[in-house]
């Protein structure tokens, strides 16, 4: 399974939405996540927050990057245990570095696989 299509995009148009959206426009259903103003009680909204742009603009990053940031550690991982595998830089065991367990550590929290 795989998320929806890159890029994602944030969309606040009040004069459409009181809310704060998170849309992938490729997507078959492109409306993936959004930030709610909520009722409060009279039937007026309540205000979003700076801080939700924030957020969303961070996840929308986050997600858009993910493909190019894993493959860019991966590689300097993969460079690094080559690397001492070689000898060039000495004699060591690479994969019992601190940085290369927390790139492998990351990796896999990335793949969803710990």
């Amino acid at each position: 399974m795989t998320h929806s299509p890159t890029p994602w995009e944030t969309d606040y148009d009040p004069t459409r939405s009181p809310n704060l959206w998170i849309m992938a426009p490729n997507a078959e259903n492109p409306s993936l996540c959004k930030f709610e103003t909520w009722d409060l009680g009279d039937g007026r909204k309540g205000q979003l927050h700076e801080q939700d742009f924030i957020d969303a603009a961070h996840i929308v990053r986050c997600v858009n990057n993910f493909d190019q940031l894993v493959k860019a550690l991966e590689g300097m991982v993969n460079d690094a245990v080559a690397l001492a595998e070689s000898g060039d830089a000495g004699f060591y065991d690479a994969e019992k570095t601190p940085p290369v367990i927390a790139a492998r550590a990351a990796l896999a929290k990335a793949r969803g696989q710990s």
